[in-house]
């Protein structure tokens, strides 16, 4: 049976009180692909280079997708002391939101609303918010995500690169430019797959039940098919 990984943030992390619904759930089950999904809400892509990297570590016959964070102004802190991290390994967060595990030792964090967050210590605030200047993150995030994708390129593994999130400014690399370094079988360009053309702003849309992807359940299944036809014109089902 191929494993079907899934790297990111809340648009690629399933929800279990939605099961089925999930465009990576909805594609396992058409093709019988077992799901390993590494993604989680509101993560950083700092972590999600991690789970890149652990995605690596699994052995089998991989297909692995999933895009960057939707906001560089993410970060995350430990919620432990370091001394409760000893038996912590990667393993712990595949299919977090399917197993419904013991939280996380580590937080995510948006630099937007920490101010307003009461359960950092002020003196974290002040080190987030003055001496991790944004423009910083960005840069950090754009050359993690690139070193994991490559990692990924030299591995000779089965994987896409969904590069176009929400908006441009938010969005590593250029399409022609990651096209280039990284091949066409393995980039998603912004006219193939882009979560723009589904994103439903909860604010903005009240009366939208969110079922954490940010999108509805009938476009969870046209996402499935666009990811389905690069698979299946890169031979991969």
């Amino acid at each position: 049976m191929k494993n079907l990984i899934v790297f990111g943030d809340s648009f690629n992390a399933i929800n279990m009180h939605f099961p089925g619904t999930h465009w990576s759930e909805i594609l396992s089950k058409k093709y019988n692909l077992n799901l390993i999904s590494l993604a989680r809400h509101g993560c950083s892509t700092r972590y999600i280079v991690f789970q890149i990297l652990h995605a690596l570590e699994i052995s089998g016959d991989n297909i692995i997708v999933g895009s960057h964070s939707a906001s560089y102004t993410r970060v995350e802190i430990l919620t432990k002391k370091l001394e409760e991290h000893k038996n912590i390994s990667m393993n712990s967060f595949e299919n977090y939101d399917i197993d419904n595990k013991d939280d996380s030792f580590i937080r995510s964090l948006n630099m937007f609303t920490l101010l307003d967050d009461t359960t950092i210590e002020d003196n974290d605030k002040h080190f987030l918010l003055k001496k991790f200047p944004l423009e910083l993150n960005y840069h950090i995030d754009k050359w993690g995500m690139f070193f994991a994708l490559d990692k990924l390129k030299e591995s000779n593994s089965k994987f896409s690169y969904i590069a176009n999130l929400l908006f441009p400014s938010g969005d590593l690399f250029d399409d022609t430019y990651i096209n280039n370094k990284l091949g066409e079988q393995h980039v998603f360009l912004k006219n193939e797959m882009c979560f723009k053309d589904f994103y439903i702003d909860r604010n903005a849309n009240p009366e939208f039940v969110d079922p954490g992807y940010h999108t509805t359940f009938e476009s969870q299944n046209i996402i499935a098919e666009k990811i389905e036809e690069k698979f299946k014109r890169n031979g991969w089902l």
